[in-house]
């Protein structure tokens, strides 16, 4: 509605201010007594005598493991294949189907919230039930049905899409990844061990962004070469790879932290 209303200037305006705001949050909140306001400075009981290149270290070695490495191609995975069918799928929902754009903003801002509330809210109950490797599993299993399913209706006749079948594609391919993050940030926060772990935890989070942003970079091309359908098939797939590969995350989660961790807390 802002877009159609105002334009992009207002708009990109009010997420400027909404960004500063939160950063001048997060710069008046202090962590510990001694820390100063509105600064970066911290109390003399937070300073380390480690150094940066030991912490580097640390990170290389913790993060060059095989369950780690396997752990950020899955978090590239997921942002990645639903990056790539969730972008040509709004450009083809407002350019071939009919859809109006501000119609379209509102579908997608209401299905977030929904799954951002009470479904995040649902998930993060039953991850703790059952825990988070087997609730990811699950999840991703889910999601690579969702995003088949969603694949399938786009051979649905044109006639139909407007009111049922682009509804339902839209809502299957960008309901269930979003929920994945809630079983997914336990287990990146059980895999970050060690001195580095939030250092650690940084990488995994980077890598899911980078999985969005290449994921929207190529869809353009993979729907070209391969169709919006077949971009939804392979979507599926990769979402079926990644279910079998976090069915093994049990095994990672748990392991002992690296002797360079232990160094570190010797030294810290």
């Amino acid at each position: 509605w802002l877009l159609e209303a105002h334009g992009i200037f207002v708009a990109a305006l009010l997420l400027l201010m909404l960004g500063a705001a939160t950063l001048a949050l997060a710069l008046l909140v202090r962590e510990g007594r001694d820390d100063a306001r509105v600064s970066l400075r911290y109390g003399r009981e937070r300073e380390s005598s480690v150094s940066i290149g030991l912490v580097f270290r640390e990170l290389a070695s913790s993060v060059w493991r095989p369950h780690a490495l396997a752990l950020l191609v899955l978090c590239f995975c997921i942002d990645f294949a639903a990056a790539a069918f969730r972008v040509p799928l709004a450009v083809e929902l407002i350019q071939q189907r009919g859809w109006n754009p501000a119609a379209l903003s509102a579908f997608q801002a209401g299905t977030f919230l929904i799954t951002g509330t009470v479904g995040a809210l649902l998930v993060g109950w039953w991850t703790d039930r059952v825990g988070p490797a087997r609730a990811l599993s699950l999840l991703l299993g889910l999601c690579s049905g969702a995003h088949a399913a969603a694949a399938a209706l786009l051979l649905v006749p044109d006639p139909r899409w407007a009111d049922i079948a682009g509804p339902l594609a839209l809502g299957l391919s960008a309901t269930l990844p979003t929920l994945v993050f809630v079983a997914l940030a336990p287990t990146v926060m059980q895999a970050s061990r060690g001195t580095t772990a939030a250092s650690q935890f940084a990488l995994f989070m980077a890598a899911l962004n980078l999985g969005d942003v290449v994921g929207a970079g190529l869809a353009g091309a993979l729907a070209g070469g391969l169709g919006l359908w077949g971009v939804g098939m392979a979507a599926a797939a990769v979402f079926a790879v990644s279910a079998l590969l976090a069915a093994r995350a049990r095994h990672w989660i748990g392991s002992s932290t690296t002797p360079g961790a232990r160094q570190l807390t010797s030294t810290g």
